[in-house]
């Protein structure tokens, strides 16, 4: 984040919020159990009229590894995000039919991977795209790579969607449900006001 910061034309320094916690409790057993949460987030609109923005989680806290970064640059060619991203996020957001489960709800630890993400849209036409490098949550597998990738269509009100996925968005062998490895799906939705009516296939 820092790297892309000082490579980006900005207007002026953007400032920076600073928020966190720190949390002490003295168990019966005479232990000191001290769990520190500490945020970093920061936003600037830059001279080209891009937004550039960049956050850093950082957790010191018992069996929890959460440390978390991410920096993304928006403009009128979309948004790219490096860092931190959801591991199905390119493929949710071409599944208009809702026919895969999103791995993030299929784990009580939710998924979340180190990759680069792209998402943009251009006269009806949204495509997103992703390349998830490894993923953070417990694992016996190992690391899960791979690509996503997804294009959906508004046709007044009739909107069509593609979704693909090279790898399983969680490598976690004990997770069911979410994106699997060579998954794609396609569907439909369309509102009637208040009434949505979704189909697809996976």
């Amino acid at each position: 984040a820092l790297a892309i910061a000082a490579a980006l034309p900005v207007a002026a320094q953007a400032d920076a919020t600073i928020s966190g916690s720190v949390t002490t409790k003295y168990k019966n057993d005479g232990v000191m159990d001290t769990d520190a949460r500490l945020s970093i987030a920061s936003s600037e609109v830059l001279a080209n009229g891009m937004t550039a923005t960049a956050s850093m989680n950082i957790v010191a806290a018992d069996a929890v590894t959460g440390d978390q970064g991410k920096a993304s640059l928006a403009g009128d060619f979309g948004t790219l995000t490096i860092g931190s991203i959801d591991s199905d996020g390119a493929f949710q957001a071409g599944d208009v039919g809702a026919v895969v489960g999103d791995t993030m709800t299929a784990s009580s630890a939710g998924t979340t991977v180190s990759g680069v993400h792209y998402a943009g849209d251009l006269a009806g036409l949204t495509v997103a795209a992703q390349v998830n490098a490894s993923t953070t949550a417990a694992t016996t597998t190992g690391e899960t790579k791979g690509s996503q990738l997804s294009a959906t269509y508004d046709f007044n009100g009739l909107n069509v969607g593609y979704a693909y996925a090279s790898a399983d968005a969680d490598s976690d062998a004990a997770i069911t449900g979410g994106v699997n490895e060579a998954q794609s799906a396609f569907g439909v939705s369309y509102s009637f006001g208040d009434l949505v009516v979704t189909a697809g296939k996976q």
